[in-house]
């Protein structure tokens, strides 16, 4: 190749105007010349990279395999460059690049790069940042052929969207677009996470409203010529592309059925949530540990995070030493915002994000550019804090919340406790001083409690949901024993009247025969009849009971979470206990009205959550953000039938007769206690198809001959739950790994 034909290729590369000829120069000393034939492999996704190569004829195709789907991006041809000029991010080649039609390359060495970059350090560090901002488009690239709905259109639309999109970064907590304008544009959330917030507020959960990326933004308003309902917030550092309204109606023109379809798949998608009542899957991807304090083992407990996510996927475990290590430059991650540094190494973290499911960064021990690096990359933040210390907000904490607009971000807490600990303790304290979604309870030797939390993150947790059905909730305990043993995990319990007392305790951790013993000595107490004013019975052998039980213990206290449910006789709505007292969410789930006296709370009387929502499923949905259930139902569908005719009124003399009287014919009526117990486990039973077609897994054990106050027979009635479900169990959980 000639020194004039060299020159030819640097003066049409946008890459290398505007430098100065001597490093042309240069460069042109140094370049090396390839010949490529059709179907050879240039270099592969995942080598070292070696240097820069400019096409000066011939096409490459490049390609990117992400698991099992490799897809082609780009049609690489003259005057294009592809490779890097230094290694600083970009120690490994992205995509595969494979030679389509016949050519040559002109090829430039790294390392003599980077003796270059010693004699013109800023010219060679703006060639380096041209080809950073190349990676933005090819982002753009790999988003559009890796998400759908965008991945099952033609290549044509495809490139066209490239073209014609702009990119824009959104930082966190800066509003797109305001509640009330006018749309100019559509918008696709392409990395990051976007909000809308409505001004009437009242939400269900910070998931409600949350876009991810494959959403698009602005579509009604855009089409429907209506202002945006909702003001559009960035709960991370996001990139969107951005169509005009201009483009858009260029490319209607040019695709009608295409785009068309595009948009309304995206409006059919929100309109059938709406509809359903529909929650979206959890879908965080990232995530932030900051360590409230610098005493906390932070780098050893995201080690043991990324241990367990990384049986969900291909998970990155992310410090300032290993960014440092991996970008191959020591402080490469601790450069401000804005700088060119930054920015480069925001294009690499973006490209991790890529290749790896999830991503963990870890903030420094201290506060520091990273950390603040770290809670802008994050779908969420967790903080972790030692359960032995203060609960006051800790210094990290402190200079996150100030510095970073955590606003509609999900933050959780994590509180580290020292191996043994049985039972959490002063739970409460901590969270009266924050503002957060949940909390976990980690102890840092139990592998388990990582599994668990990394299933909660990832929208993966098995929820148990247990139904009311008095003496026959002793099931409840032979079918946890089932699922334990066949290697199912439980994450979160939630339960109603005495599914309510079975899951507290193995959300304390107790085992299946601690449960069975526990709720023995609570039946076998009894209980003392009283005046029939308020009830038959006055319950205060079952409240004590329960007071012995759980001790001080709050729900927040538990290493599961857990809620329990009652009604509210006051004001006629379903009460769900997910914080206090766990002596008092559990007894105010388990009184029947007419047997039990109401658990008075403020001014409102609280009975057995049977009434509302025997087996409350729907409510776990809204708990498990895209998890599995698991529903138990002691209740059968068809129970206390008769052969005594009432119609005229029923003597209760003359039933106690007919029992005694072993000449009378026998009589078959259930009790005032069954009676009662029935009546409040109406509410399960008139949505059972709806609980059983919402559950994962539905479990009914054959109690039919077992009566609802048989509680002497508990142990019994475990044991045939057991026989029941242990198959079961087996069976589901082999699905589960398949």
């Amino acid at each position: 190749m000639t020194g004039e034909s060299f020159l030819e290729i640097i003066q049409s590369n946008e890459l290398f105007k505007s430098l100065p000829v001597r490093l042309w120069e240069r460069l042109a000393e140094i370049a090396t010349v390839h010949e490529m034939e059709a179907g050879q492999v240039v270099f592969a996704q995942g080598q070292a990279i070696t240097g820069l190569n400019l096409v000066y004829s011939g096409r490459l195709a490049l390609s990117v395999r992400r698991h099992e789907d490799e897809r082609e991006i780009r049609s690489v041809g003259p005057p294009e460059a592809v490779g890097a000029v230094t290694t600083a991010g970009y120690s490994h080649h992205f995509a595969t690049a494979r030679c389509t039609e016949s050519g040559t390359l002109v090829f430039f060495d790294i390392d003599q790069l980077a003796e270059l970059a010693q004699q013109y350090p800023g010219d060679v560090e703006t060639l380096a940042q041209r080809i950073n901002d190349r990676w933005q488009i090819l982002r753009f690239a790999l988003f559009l052929r890796f998400n759908p709905p965008f991945n099952a259109q033609s290549p044509e639309l495809l490139a066209a969207l490239e073209h014609e999109a702009e990119l824009v970064l959104i930082p966190r907590g800066e509003v797109l677009v305001h509640s009330g304008e006018s749309a100019d544009a559509l918008y696709i959330v392409v990395d990051g996470r976007m909000r809308r917030w409505f001004s009437e507020g009242g939400r269900r959960n910070a998931l409600f409203g949350e876009e991810g990326p494959g959403a698009i933004i602005g579509d009604v308003p855009l089409l429907g010529r209506r202002a945006y309902p909702a003001d559009i917030r960035a709960l991370r550092d996001t990139i969107v592309a951005r169509l005009s309204k201009a483009r858009i109606e260029g490319l209607l023109q040019r695709f009608p059925l295409a785009v068309t379809e595009l948009l309304s798949q995206s409006l059919i998608g929100r309109l059938d949530r709406a509809l359903e009542d529909k929650r979206p899957d959890n879908t965080s991807t990232t995530f932030a540990l900051v360590p409230t304090t610098p005493d906390v083992p932070i780098a050893e407990f995201g080690e043991q995070l990324a241990a367990a996510l990384s049986v969900h996927g291909k998970t990155l475990f992310l410090t300032s030493m290993v960014c440092d290590r991996m970008l191959g430059e020591p402080g490469a991650c601790q450069n401000k915002p804005g700088s060119s540094q930054a920015h480069l190494l925001l294009n690499w973290l973006y490209r991790q994000e890529f290749e790896y499911d999830y991503v963990i960064y870890t903030a420094d021990r201290s506060p520091s550019q990273w950390s603040r690096r770290c809670v802008r990359q994050a779908d969420h933040v967790l903080f972790v804090a030692p359960a032995w210390g203060s609960p006051e907000l800790g210094s990290n904490e402190e200079q996150v919340l100030d510095e970073e607009n955590l606003m509609g971000v999900r933050k959780s807490l994590v509180l580290l406790h020292a191996d043994g600990t049985r039972i959490a303790r002063d739970t409460k304290a901590w969270l009266l001083r924050r503002r957060i979604v949940m909390h976990h309870h980690v102890r840092m030797q139990e592998s388990a409690d990582f599994q668990r939390l990394g299933r909660v993150l990832v929208g993966k947790a098995i929820a148990l949901v247990l139904g009311g059905g008095g003496a026959r909730g002793f099931a409840h305990i032979g079918a946890i024993k089932a699922l334990q043993e066949a290697g199912v995990p439980i994450d979160m319990l939630g339960g109603t009247s005495m599914g309510a007392l079975i899951g507290a305790q193995c959300a304390m951790q107790w085992s299946p025969e601690e449960i069975l013993r526990n709720t023995m000595d609570l039946v076998k107490a009894g209980e003392n009849f009283t005046l029939p004013a308020v009830s038959l019975l006055n319950g205060s052998k079952f409240a004590s009971g329960l007071l012995r039980l759980f001790g001080d213990s709050t729900v927040e206290d538990l290493w599961h979470r857990y809620f329990s449910v009652s009604c509210n006789l006051s004001r006629g709505e379903t009460r769900v206990h997910n914080t206090g007292p766990l002596a008092d969410a559990v007894l105010a789930s388990n009184l029947p009205p007419g047997l039990f006296p109401p658990f008075v709370e403020g001014d409102d009387l609280l009975v057995d959550g049977g009434l509302v929502n025997n087996l409350p499923v729907d409510i776990m949905q809204r708990y498990n953000e895209g998890g599995r259930i698991i529903a138990i139902d002691v209740n059968p569908s068809e129970d206390l039938h008769t052969n005594v005719s009432s119609q005229r009124g029923l003597s209760g003399w003359a039933v106690m007769y007919r029992r005694l009287n072993p000449f009378a014919e026998t009589t078959q009526i259930p009790n005032i206690f069954e009676i009662l117990m029935r009546a409040t486990q109406i509410g399960g039973i008139a949505q059972y198809h709806k609980v059983k077609n919402a559950a994962d897994l539905y479990l009914q054990p054959p109690l039919t001959d077992y009566s609802v106050s048989a509680h002497k027979q508990g142990e019994a009635i475990s044991a045939r739950a057991y026989d029941y479900a242990r198959p079961l169990a087996e069976q589901w959980r082999r699905q589960l790994l398949s």
